[in-house]
């Protein structure tokens, strides 16, 4: 028993051993495939050793293999248990990010590139990646131009590969795993397919102009001294068609080479076409045994090549290259750049001579998903541009790439796995329906175009800087409008639509943006006594718009100088200038003055205006003076009573006099004998404000008119309605001061009649002012009857129509302020120059 027992155990325990070292053999046997990159071979072994056993390692490499056979359903579901592995390698996050998005779970694949990122902050995809799963980017690209393109896949694919098509000779020639007729199955253990051929379709035109063809129903092998039984694909030609440039393993003269690990990388080749065959087939000099070189593309020149490559010193994954022709040679490649490259893999370059566009697939920019389709172009400064993502629907969540395209870049092919296709990678024809649209921003007052301008488009969500010559170009699908939001610095921001209404596919839209420079508007000037030139002191000038700004104040000092800088572009301003209390600075009282349209509207130049705003005095406050007991005004020896300026032709003191204005009223000339103001011809006009003929008026103070009524009557006369139109502006301006309405009669009739005339004529002006809403307690109002005469009219003495009409009259007079303020000497009204006298016929002399 003992015996039998011992057997059975011995027996359990070499069965455990055989069974451990078969798993150990075939996770051996899957990691050497692994190693040759042969992971449709790997796959299943792994898979069998997972089946019996937890294996970590297993796990990592199975998610690796189905990561690069594309099959990003199993890569999700194997790459969710890696991560939580204890010992699980950083660049699983990011796998496990990419095979999310491929997914379409991009809310999760974002934390996951969020992790990747802060682990791993050299490595820019993860922040790149991060920002292409926000909302808004997904549909920036999504929305780009999603209605720009027609896609149809072309009939020559298959269920196998079929990618890297280019034009030739009326047809495409591109890569497929199609061929499979060989006497024994030739199978690329990497995909589990047959090894890539070049083929030829012909392409027959049924309708240009819409792009409409058939295609050669069975592709033809393309040149059967060009294909090897190792890939071949995908190639490029020079523009005469002459030079072949092609990509394939790295298989020469019947040897394949191989790296230090067994692995047969890519080349590429050149060769010549000598009839109907291509020859002297010769290696790229830089081609190696250890790294790929693949995917060329050469300008219509035969000078410039692109290329992909994984050679060291690259960024990570397979970089892009560019070599030049030189002296029979190709020579040695140089990186495009950070700008351009990523740690993940540029592929599939293709230059487009005409426009200078450099079109290429990456996935380690923003994207979609996997290989999106971009295009760079140099700058003015020979720099590459930050690459632009061609967004849906040319891109998908799938590997997009290969892509070519005519002459005009309306028309072309590329490749992709996306769902809804025949096989793995298919060829897809695509039409651009849009309008080329090239918009110039320049400089609104010199017509110079502005380089280095960013322009946001809202339409596609794009910002495009201006080249050298202010311009940007951009493609717009057809029955669309778009907004430009343009910025520079120095300039204001400027908006501008353009719209593709009523344009043919193909055709071209120009949109000009002009642009301003920021323009600087001051506003100064200086506050004076109207009299006597002085400044003022102590004046409020507050500036108002019509713009609906704030409104601002300035308080003059001694100089009396006021200041408003930089004010808003596009408006009317106005200011108002108050000076009606006595202050420490100055003892004089003036009328309010305003001086309005000051604009900075529809200008398109800086301006500095320099208004200068003359007050009239009210009443003048002065310290006491030996020569000026009362203190009531200015004094000198010419002019004891101190009422105001005098001299020896003004005895009065009532005003600056000269023999041509004994009366004092005001300033005289000759071609003003009434006093009533300035009348020079060049300046003032009648005291109402100056005119200089330089194109400003500028207002001074208020000159108020006596008004006049017809004989033995009191009501308003219609040529009162000036004068009385600008006492009540002075009293709406001068909302302190107090007004004394003083009538007055003609010497026809008795005193005490016209004494009761008069106040009938005074309180008339008080009720046509109260009914337009000046209050009571600011007028005051005095019926002197014929007591005061403007001339020698007399009772009884014997005087024309016109002289008794000038004594028929309501005068004006600023006597104190509403706080108890008295004026002892104050503004005057002045009778008109010219006053209207009625016929009176059964007048009594």
């Amino acid at each position: 028993m003992n015996a039998r027992n011992t057997f059975s155990t011995l027996l359990l325990l070499l069965c455990c051993s055989f069974v451990a070292q078969a798993q150990k053999a075939k996770l051996q046997r899957a990691n050497n495939e692994y190693e040759r990159y042969n992971y449709e071979v790997a796959i299943p072994i792994y898979l069998e050793v997972l089946d019996k056993a937890d294996v970590p390692d297993a796990k990592a490499k199975l998610a690796e293999c189905y990561r690069r056979t594309n099959n990003w359903v199993d890569a999700e579901f194997w790459y969710s248990q890696v991560v939580n592995l204890p010992d699980a390698k950083t660049i699983y996050y990011l796998y496990y990010g990419m095979a999310l998005q491929a997914n379409g779970k991009c809310d999760t694949a974002k934390e996951w590139f969020a992790e990747y990122a802060r682990q791993e902050p050299n490595d820019h995809r993860g922040a790149l990646l991060s920002k292409a799963c926000t909302q808004k980017e997904i549909e920036a690209l999504v929305n780009r131009c999603n209605s720009c393109y027609e896609i149809q896949a072309v009939p020559i694919n298959t269920k196998y590969d079929d990618f890297g098509p280019t034009f030739y000779d009326n047809g495409l020639v591109f890569a497929s795993e199609r061929d499979n007729s060989g006497i024994t199955d030739r199978i690329h253990e990497w995909t589990g397919y047959p090894f890539l051929e070049l083929f030829y379709s012909k392409i027959d035109t049924l309708d240009a102009d819409n792009y409409e063809f058939t295609y050669e129903k069975d592709p033809k092998e393309f040149r059967s001294k060009i294909n090897t039984k190792y890939h071949d694909g995908p190639v490029a030609f020079s523009k005469d068609q002459n030079t072949i440039y092609i990509t394939r393993n790295n298989y020469y003269e019947r040897k394949r080479g191989k790296d230090d690990q067994g692995v047969t990388r890519l080349k590429i080749f050149i060769g010549k076409k000598e009839g109907k065959k291509w020859t002297n087939l010769t290696g790229l000099p830089f081609n190696s045994d250890e790294y790929s070189v693949a995917h060329p593309t050469v300008t219509d020149d035969g000078k410039t090549m692109y290329f992909s490559s994984d050679m060291p010193g690259g960024f990570g994954g397979m970089d892009l290259y560019v070599t030049n022709f030189e002296d029979g040679q190709w020579g040695p490649p140089a990186n495009l750049g950070p700008r351009i490259n990523t740690e993940g893999h540029e592929v599939f370059p293709r230059i487009h001579s005409s426009s200078g566009r450099l079109y290429f697939s990456s996935d380690g920019q923003i994207g979609l998903g996997a290989l999106d389709i971009f295009f760079t172009y140099k700058t003015d400064e020979d720099q590459w541009a930050a690459p632009i993502n061609l967004g849906a629907p040319i891109n998908s969540k799938w590997d997009d790439h290969s892509i070519i395209l005519d002459e005009s870049e309306d028309f072309g092919y590329f490749t992709s796995n996306r769902a809804g296709g025949k096989g793995r990678d298919d060829i897809y024809s695509f039409r651009k329906q849009v309008v080329k649209v090239e918009a110039l921003v320049y400089d609104e007052l010199t017509g110079e175009p502005l380089p280095g301008t960013d322009v946001f488009i809202d339409c596609n969500k794009m910002t495009l800087t201006t080249n050298n010559k202010g311009i940007i170009e951009f493609e717009m699908p057809l029955e669309t409008c778009c907004k430009f939001l343009v910025n520079k610095e120095g300039y204001d921001d400027a908006e501008e639509e353009g719209c593709s209404n009523g344009y043919d596919p193909g055709s071209k839209m120009y949109v000009k943006i002009p642009l301003r420079r920021p323009l600087a508007f001051n506003l100064s000037g200086t506050i004076t006594d109207k009299a006597t030139g002085d400044p003022i002191a102590d004046a409020v000038v507050t500036l108002t718009n019509d713009c609906d700004v704030p409104v601002r104040e300035f308080i003059t000092s001694l100089d009396g100088k006021y200041e408003f800088p930089d004010l808003e572009q596009g408006c009317c301003f106005e200011i108002k200038v108050v000076k009606d209390r006595i202050t420490a600075n100055n003892k004089f009282m003036y009328l309010t003055e305003r001086v309005k349209d000051i604009c900075t509207r529809n200008e398109k130049t800086s301006k500095d205006f320099v208004i200068d705003v003359p007050l009239s005095t009210v009443i003048v406050y002065a310290d006491n003076d030996p020569n000026n007991p009362n203190g009531n005004g200015y004094s000198d020896p010419n002019n004891p009573n101190g009422n105001g300026y005098s001299d020896p032709n003004n005895p009065n003191g009532n005003g600056y006099s000269d023999p041509n204005n004994p009366n004092g009223n005001g300033y005289s000339d000759p071609n003003n004998p009434n006093g009533g103001g300035y009348n020079n011809g060049n300046g003032y006009n009648n005291g109402n404000g100056y005119n200089n003929g330089a194109g400003d008026i500028i207002p001074v103070s208020f000159i108020l008119k006596h008004i006049y009524y017809d004989f033995d009557r009191a009501y308003i006369r219609d040529d009162a309605e000036g004068p009385l139109d600008t006492l009540y502006n002075l009293l709406i301006d001068n909302p302190r001061y107090i007004v004394e309405i003083g009538s007055h009669t003609d010497a026809r009739g008795s005193n005490r009649y016209n004494d009761r005339l008069s106040q009938r004529r005074a309180k008339a002006v008080v009720k046509y002012l109260e009914g337009r809403g000046i209050s009571k307690s600011r007028l005051r109002y005095v019926g002197y009857g014929e007591n005061q005469p403007t001339n020698d009219c007399y009772n009884e003495v014997p005087c024309t129509e016109a002289q008794h009409q000038r004594n028929r009259r309501t005068e004006f007079r600023v006597v104190g302020t509403v706080d108890g303020v008295n004026f002892d000497n104050a503004i005057d009204s002045v009778p008109p120059r010219y006053i209207r006298t009625d016929p009176c016929t059964d007048c009594p002399f």
